[in-house]
């Protein structure tokens, strides 16, 4: 195809040229749908991008991969070590592989747009370090706390700011302690609920307000005290106060 060897904003660049071709020339009704499923679909992955992006996930687009045909309806992914063949791991370098599907009809359900993937636990485990074994990985210690009117995306909407500023928040603390970031859009009573139930000591809440004045609402889960730092400030107590000295080192 002509995207087969493009990587990144020239392969989004060019998937976008052919799609409004193909729309501008469609003469049918049945091409033209087909091409305007093909624009919803390219505005998604944008949207997608848009996110591995606030979260600062290093990634390559690569639309000329082929992958499960006969299982994938959309997206596919694959979840490489850091470092690639200089890792641990060498060659062997993929840890993870999966994409999106509909395959619940086959099971008596509906027509539902799913995701999944698997890993190979054979490498993952020779990925392990031994300094990280002692660690407690399941207990998140901090939850992120985006306040949203409504669900939001990061593409443009005021609510989107919110949810960009969150992300980088959590992607930062994650370098320090685990950090939990609510992805379902749920309001702050659930979130806090659920910040409460897995014993976690703060919680970083994110507003409009906040954004706008470039600081955070700090809650001490364990006293009920809050105050309202700087993002900066917020990152430095918790790293400091909460991580591992292996992690503070790192």
């Amino acid at each position: 195809t002509h995207l087969t060897g493009l990587r990144g904003e020239e392969a989004l660049k060019e998937a976008r040229r052919i799609v409004l071709s193909e729309s501008g020339s469609a003469s049918g009704s049945a091409s033209g749908s087909a091409s305007g499923s093909a624009l919803k679909e390219l505005e998604e992955l944008e949207e997608l991008l848009r996110l591995l992006d606030f979260y600062e996930v290093r990634y390559t687009l690569n639309l000329g991969i082929a992958r499960g045909l006969d299982y994938y309806t959309g997206m596919v992914f694959e979840i490489y070590e850091a470092g690639g063949r200089q890792g641990k791991l060498g060659a062997q370098s993929q840890i993870c592989g999966g994409g999106s599907y509909r395959l619940a009809a086959l099971f008596g359900g509906g027509e539902v747009a799913s995701t999944g993937f698997a890993f190979g636990f054979d490498r993952l485990v020779e990925m392990f370090s031994p300094e990280k074994e002692g660690e407690d990985l399941r207990r998140s210690k901090v939850v992120v706390v985006p306040i949203r009117e409504r669900t939001a995306t990061v593409g443009g909407d005021r609510d989107g700011e919110v949810l960009k500023t969150a992300i980088k928040i959590a992607s930062r603390l994650r370098e320090f302690v685990p950090t939990y970031l609510d992805v379902m859009g749920r309001n702050v009573g659930a979130q806090m609920s659920y910040a409460n139930s897995t014993a976690a000591s703060f919680a970083v809440l994110v507003g409009r307000e906040e954004v706008r004045e470039g600081k955070v609402t700090l809650k001490n889960l364990e006293t009920g005290e809050q105050e309202s730092r700087s993002v900066r400030q917020a990152i430095s107590l918790l790293s400091s106060s909460l991580s591992s000295p292996s992690r503070r080192n790192t």
